[in-house]
């Protein structure tokens, strides 16, 4: 069954055709639709019921509607997941970055949906799986303490936001309360002191050599205030760890982990919750003491965070996160080879990332088209055009993870 999603506009899109977003959306429809002006942010495939569903295209249906109706569709042990689809598939286009923050796991999602249903609308977790399409830049996790005590080593303008003494005991002890300590004092600074700060420095910057500035991570502190002027998250690259993602590569991201997408197109795959607690870079409401309790403030390697993918035959690699909910295959098959994705117990939705194909039952699938499987269905297809296609189902024989300890 092809599916047609939901297409989203935000400033921090990117424009028109350069949106693969945009350019999947439109690619299936009439192309002469797409506004070269509209900053396309997010092509959103979901089981879950919204405001902007995901629909069959042949019958017009929703598909919650239709699982809700199909309960048997979601597969073996489809009432680990109440039979809802667990997942939702999501392709993200970052012309500027989103805001910061992190996703509480599911006993806190719990306890804030009962506390503030208006801020936070879902019970459940928000694990989340990152596949970079082209290049993608992320801030995700702390970095390891050597590496924030040479940055803010360099930076006496952070004390305009953060006493010294906070600072020099981190200097001194590297302890993770300190660390804490800190971030709790730069989210509480005032506009006029962050002003100040930022001020300051980006005056003895323009003086300084190239040397001087990649001692301090300037490029990138720079280039967040470019977009996001006077916010405290602009200091937040001292802090978390930037990182660069080659196509096809991976990053598991769990609960609790601080993290943020700054430029480029992914595949992303997590569940429907809403819930973010916000830190910076962003003019809406920062939830400081939820985020001071929830946020894992340990040091997160660049190597436990990327997931590297299992390798099952010449065309398929397999992405498993230690989450329930999902797992992904990513397969690539080039032109004039027959392939047949094989029946799995339970459903999946593809999506179509490059290239044309034929099925066995005369159908094209192309750029953009996304399919809803049903479980031990197969899919075969000839490949006109070399292809490439994600395929995305749950794994309940997984072992749970809702924090970034399971992990490390």
């Amino acid at each position: 069954m092809e599916l047609s999603g939901a297409l989203s506009t935000h400033p921090w899109g990117k424009r028109g055709s350069k949106s693969m977003a945009g350019y999947y959306y439109w690619h299936r429809r009439k192309r002469n639709l797409l506004d070269e002006n509209a900053h396309y942010s997010t092509l959103i495939f979901s089981g879950n019921a919204s405001a902007r569903p995901t629909v069959i295209v042949e019958t017009k249906e929703n598909l919650d509607s239709f699982i809700e109706k199909n309960a048997n569709v979601i597969g073996k042990n489809g009432e680990l997941y109440a039979n809802r689809l667990p997942f939702q598939v999501k392709i993200i286009c970052l012309e500027s970055g989103m805001s910061l923050g992190c996703h509480p796991p599911k006993k806190q999602a719990e306890r804030l949906h009962r506390m503030y249903p208006g801020r936070y609308s879902s019970e459940e977790h928000k694990p989340k799986l990152l596949i970079a399409l082209h290049y993608l830049q992320v801030m995700a996790g702390f970095r390891q303490r050597s590496e924030i005590v040479s940055f803010i080593s360099g930076i006496p303008e952070l004390a305009i936001v953060i006493p010294y003494a906070t600072i020099e005991d981190y200097l001194c002890s590297g302890n993770t309360l300190h660390l804490k300590r800190m971030f709790y004092f730069l989210m509480s600074a005032s506009h006029q002191e962050i002003k100040t700060s930022l001020d300051i420095f980006f005056a003895r910057m323009n003086d300084a050599d190239s040397t001087a500035k990649a001692l301090v991570n300037y490029n990138v502190l720079k280039t967040l205030f470019e977009q996001f002027s006077y916010d405290c998250g602009v200091y937040a690259p001292l802090f978390l760890n930037h990182i660069f993602l080659n196509p096809g590569q991976a990053m598991f991201i769990p609960s609790g982990i601080v993290h943020t997408c700054l430029h480029g197109d992914c595949f992303e795959v997590t569940t429907s919750s809403r819930n973010i607690i916000r830190c910076g870079l962003t003019d809406k409401y920062k939830d400081i003491d939820e985020f001071l309790y929830i946020a894992d403030f340990n040091a997160s390697s660049v190597e436990k965070l990327i997931l590297e993918p299992n390798h099952l035959d010449e065309f398929e690699m397999s992405y498993v996160p230690p989450a329930k909910e999902m797992q992904v295959s990513r397969i690539c098959v080039p032109v004039d080879m027959t392939y047949t994705i094989k029946e799995k117990e339970w459903c999946s939705i593809a999506m179509v990332t490059r290239g044309i194909a034929i099925l066995d039952d005369f159908r094209q699938i192309s750029l953009g088209t996304a399919l809803f499987i049903l479980p031990y269905q197969k899919l075969t297809f000839k490949v006109k055009k070399d292809i490439t296609i994600y395929v995305v189902f749950p794994n309940p024989d997984n072992e749970f993870c809702d924090s970034h300890y399971c992990h490390t």
